[in-house]
């Protein structure tokens, strides 16, 4: 591999080796390692969050014809707020799992969980 080093304003190619023994995500501190159970613990915990979105969403569709009230408005909007919240967490932690070891199925099929769960609510939205 050539890197382009810069010494006194001239510009020079230089030939370096990386260590492929360093590389290996064994030899890596725990400290640079993402810590995903500040988003879920495992995915039991993330499997409630998963109901529960379910369930805000049905909640969600109860306010239909109700926007003439101001109160219902609100809490429309703080209700979709949470969801909104927690389906990002929904999907981070399996996308991040997944781009740690993609070899991950569990990540990769938690994944595409939830990304099915969002195309189906986006295209809801669309459609009515």
């Amino acid at each position: 591999m050539f890197v382009l080093i810069f010494l006194k304003g001239r510009m020079k190619w230089k030939k370096i080796r990386w260590k492929r023994k360093n590389l290996k995500r064994d030899n890596i501190g725990q400290e640079y390692k993402w810590n995903l159970s500040d988003i879920y613990e495992n995915y039991s915990a993330w499997e409630k969050d998963f109901e529960k979105v379910g369930e805000l969403k049905g909640e969600l569709a109860k306010f239909k014809g109700q926007f003439g009230n101001e109160g219902k408005l609100l809490e429309f909007f703080q209700k979709q707020e949470e969801m909104d919240k927690i389906s990002y967490k929904l999907y981070r932690y399996p996308q991040l799992a997944r781009d740690l070891n993609s070899s991950d199925k569990e990540a990769v099929e938690h994944l595409q969980k939830v990304q099915f769960f969002c195309l189906r609510r986006f295209l809801l939205n669309c459609l009515g």
